[in-house]
């Protein structure tokens, strides 16, 4: 193997091992989706969709596939479109201009049970995940603090007031999934959360998928492994 061809490889693992994509995702109106072309492409997961599989194979903000999976056990009551389209707001105006809801059983117009369950599947063991959750809710200076609880080979919680709402969003770092590839999150209100009917709220998803730094060190070891046994020969 010539020098070039082995640099050349050597390149395109690490490039495999290191890279680390981001995934987009709009909650929100099925008549105001959000953009699907490289460099800003977002998996759009609308009101009209429901219990099940929402998303077989989401796609990065590349337009690569990733492999994983989106699907929902527990879905949103529906969609509120008073969010912000602010041009300080993290996102596209189309991503943040709506938001799914869901509220307890005595929200008239549409009840639910004030819980979301979304699962994530087809994660790699060998990566972490960072979740980033933005809403907006506008007209309104109640707290309706909504808690995002993810659920891998660890737990992890945060919370976010989407009431007038612009700038903030809410991250979650490093979660690892389960043995099935798999991490859930369940969108409750947060203990802080004031309106009688506990709207819940997620409009805007960032997902980060980092590699593992052990598995970056192990790669690097058997690269330089693999140039020392070159110069031997």
């Amino acid at each position: 193997m010539t020098l070039a061809r082995f640099q050349f490889l050597t390149f395109l693992l690490l490039s495999s091992f290191l890279h680390a994509g981001t995934i987009l995702i709009d909650f929100g109106d099925s008549g105001d989706t959000t953009s699907t072309s490289a460099p800003n492409y977002y998996n759009n997961v609308t009101n009209n969709l429901g219990v099940g599989t929402l998303v077989g194979n989401l796609r990065d903000t590349a337009d690569e596939v990733t492999g994983i999976s989106l699907s929902a056990t527990n879905w949103f009551a529906g969609v509120n479109t008073s969010g912000t389209t602010h041009s300080s707001a993290p996102y596209l105006s189309s991503a943040t201009g709506d938001t799914l809801y869901d509220a307890n059983g005595t929200w008239s117009q549409r009840p639910g049970d004030a819980k979301v369950v979304l699962v994530f599947g087809g994660l790699d063991a060998l990566k972490t995940y960072d979740f980033t959750m933005y809403a907006s809710r506008t007209g309104t200076t109640e707290n309706r603090s909504t808690l995002y609880s993810f659920t891998g080979a660890t737990s992890d919680a945060i919370s976010l007031n989407p009431a007038s709402n612009i700038t903030q969003s809410s991250t979650i770092s490093g979660m690892s999934p389960n043995g099935s590839g798999t991490i859930t999150l369940t969108i409750t209100p947060d203990a802080a959360n004031a309106n009688q009917y506990d709207f819940i709220y997620l409009g805007a998803m960032e997902i980060n998928v980092i590699p593992e730094p052990t598995t970056i060190t192990l790669v690097l070891g058997a690269l330089g492994l693999m140039m020392l046994f070159r110069r031997r020969r």
